[in-house]
């Protein structure tokens, strides 16, 4: 057994143990599990402990709930999940592989559920998303370290294995989801949170710009745009996003700029890891044509994709052959993916999951209450604002339907107006005694008399 094995079993299995009986502090703990890999250290295939933690948590909430709450985003994520199975046992090359996908998909839907009972307050908020930088800080260590030393780098880009996925585009999207966060609680934090966050911003750009992927710079751009104007303090925040910027252009490699600039090229010029883009969208909406209902199926694109796209996935491009059996490409695109191996069943729903999601920080932006708790959660729907920015433009490039912070964000999302209803109710009542506590003019004339 080795130590790091040893280390990671007892975590799970003391984090197992206090989630039975502080569930939230078990969600914390499956937050930063999540950002480290297991499978990478050729551990036996029983060792789960996202699966350990994710049942844990669960018997928790439910021994402790006084109440179930129940929200539009929650019900669409439940809905998209349910008609995964209806697609798997019509999976067009492999039902087995599509319906454990569809348990995967399964389990993240749960752990929405799950954020969504137990983050009930601003604080718990505030947690939940430190969680998810802290959980990455060890990540960010190897990502700058192989960065700079050029390990482990393919096309000039870190790729390396982090959290439950992996490879240059994947990385940029967790990299960028942090951003926003830190970028708010760099002013609106306790003063400890600012010194942090903005130390902890120069770290994640650079890491981002050693990924080299071309959706990550987009999504930068976007994110930094986006949370500047929506900051309540402009000012710090343009200096801030100026600062960040000077680094950006500091750092990047001009070979980074020319394979940018080469990616939204035109035909002949565009080189071909955007090209094959292009044509593996174009086989998903084949099959979408052929299946626009159910799909072909979860995780059955890369199964399908050689006879659709006429090569099979490698460095070198390997026409397809007929009758052969070979690896394919994933469709490089979550809204691909979704309407090919899902069809409309899923994609209605799962998108519109992603949409309800948006509206719920719009509506916790939009909101006059004034508390000191009700500005920390705009804060937060600002944050939550630019992360989804971030989300949506790198799965716009990657297959990611199945990574949990997309589904976690997405039912912190809908926390967000819960709680800030559950603060208005609070107000509310904190008027009311106030106006019972004071007596009238006419009451206290009588008494005085």
């Amino acid at each position: 057994m080795s130590l790091r094995f040893a280390v990671i079993l007892m975590y799970v299995l003391a984090s197992s143990g206090v989630a039975l009986v502080r569930p939230f502090v078990g969600l914390l703990a499956l937050v930063a599990m999540y950002y480290f890999r297991p499978d990478i250290w050729t551990q036996p295939p029983w060792f789960r402990p996202q699966l350990w933690l994710t049942a844990s948590i669960a018997i928790g909430w439910a021994l402790s709930a006084k109440s179930i709450k129940v929200t539009p985003v929650m019900l669409a994520g439940f809905l998209a999940t349910g008609t995964l199975f209806i697609g798997s046992f019509t999976a067009v090359d492999d039902t087995e592989i599509a319906y454990f996908g569809a348990v995967v998909v399964l389990k993240l839907a749960l752990v929405m559920f799950l954020t969504l009972n137990l983050v009930n307050s601003t604080e718990r908020v505030r947690q939940f998303l430190w969680a998810n930088i802290i959980g990455m800080l060890w990540n960010l260590k190897s990502i700058i370290v192989t960065g700079l030393r050029g390990g482990e780098v393919t096309e000039q880009r870190v790729d390396i294995g982090v959290g439950q996925g992996g490879g240059a585009n994947y990385i940029a999207m967790v990299l960028v989801a942090a951003i926003p966060f830190l970028m708010v609680r760099a002013q609106e934090g306790t003063t400890r949170e600012r010194f942090w966050a903005k130390i902890l911003l120069f770290p994640h750009v650079i890491a981002l710009i050693l990924t080299g992927s071309r959706a990550g710079f987009l999504a930068f751009g976007a994110v930094m745009l986006w949370t500047t104007l929506r900051s309540k303090r402009k000012l710090g925040a343009l200096v801030m996003a100026g600062a960040l910027g000077i680094v950006f252009l500091l750092v990047v490699p001009d070979s980074f700029i020319d394979r940018f600039q080469s990616g939204v090229g035109q035909d002949g010029v565009r080189d071909s890891s955007a090209q094959t883009r292009l044509v593996l969208w174009k086989g998903a909406t084949k099959m979408f044509l052929e299946r626009p209902l159910t799909g072909v199926g979860m995780d059955n694109y890369p199964l399908l994709s050689p006879r659709y796209v006429g090569f099979y996935a490698g460095r070198t491009a390997t026409p397809y052959q007929p009758g052969v059996k070979g690896p394919g490409f994933v469709t490089h695109s979550t809204w691909f993916q979704t309407i090919a191996e899902g069809g409309l069943l899923t994609a209605v729903p799962f998108i519109g999951m992603i949409i309800l999601a948006w509206f719920c920080t719009m509506r916790v932006k939009g909101s006059k209450l004034v508390s000191n708790a009700a500005d920390q959660l705009r804060a937060h729907a600002t944050a939550m604002q630019g992360m989804l920015i971030g989300i949506v433009i790198t799965s716009t490039f990657g297959s990611h339907m199945k990574i949990d912070f997309l589904w976690w964000y997405a039912g912190l999302a809908s926390a967000l107006v819960l709680i800030m209803e559950q603060e208005r109710r609070a107000v509310r009542i904190l008027e009311a005694s106030r106006v019972t506590a004071v007596p009238s003019p006419e009451l206290a004339t009588s008494v005085n008399s």
